[in-house]
């Protein structure tokens, strides 16, 4: 059964793996970043099981957790230095707008009475930059929540609760979208509708699709 346009009044998107692939840039800045400083890198598998979707610190202090690394300040805030240094580079490289997703956005702007909103691990930076690299800037605006708006990130459901109040959204009206566990954990523990996808390429990331939630006027 479709979505009623009385039930969905916001859609709240995760950023990276969902509106744009730089998921494979966060991996590639926080390795580099984590061997130049610690001499240690993750194995892909490894990272997308245990790391994916969590921030810089939190990433950290699991790695300290399971005793890979020590518990250095300095070391520690290296890291993270380098790590967002590196990031914002590689997204100047790397990511281009996909039409998809813009004409997505666009038609969700133009034609339906839902409101957009972006909640995302990512620091303030790091979003802006992607928002604009990607052209979805236009379309968001000031409407996101990053890691550095709240004191629990996802898996923790902060980020999204805090987005809900400030576009004065009910769980029931509420439309989340994510890829990750620890996204989909956050959303589901909202009590919105929670739609799983795998990439911004992935079918359910399309104008057809999203026609068929019967959210347009």
């Amino acid at each position: 059964m479709g979505l009623s346009i009385l039930m969905i009044k916001t859609i709240f998107f995760d950023l990276d793996g969902v509106l744009v692939d730089s998921r494979e840039i966060h991996f590639k800045a926080f390795n580099q970043a984590l061997k130049e400083i610690y001499n240690y890198e993750i194995d892909l598998d490894t990272h997308n099981f245990y790391y994916n979707g969590l921030p810089t610190k939190v990433k950290l202090k699991k790695l300290i957790t399971h005793g890979i690394i020590e518990d250095n300040f300095d070391k520690l805030k290296q890291v993270n230095e380098l790590k967002q240094k590196y990031t914002l580079e590689l997204i100047k490289q790397e990511i281009k707008p996909k039409q998809n997703i813009l004409e997505l956005l666009k038609w969700l702007d133009d034609e339906t009475i839902v409101k957009l909103w972006v909640v995302t691990n990512a620091i303030n930076a790091t979003t802006l930059d992607l928002l604009s690299k990607s052209n979805i800037l236009q379309y968001i605006g000031s409407r996101y929540v990053t890691n550095e708006d709240v004191k629990n990130p996802k898996p923790h459901p902060e980020g999204f609760i805090r987005a809900m109040v400030s576009s004065g959204t009910l769980p029931e009206n509420a439309l989340i979208v994510e890829d990750s566990d620890k996204g989909i954990e956050a959303a589901n523990l909202t009590g919105a509708t929670v739609l799983r996808i795998n990439s911004p390429d992935d079918a359910k990331m399309s104008k057809d699709y999203f026609s068929q939630l019967d959210l347009y006027i």
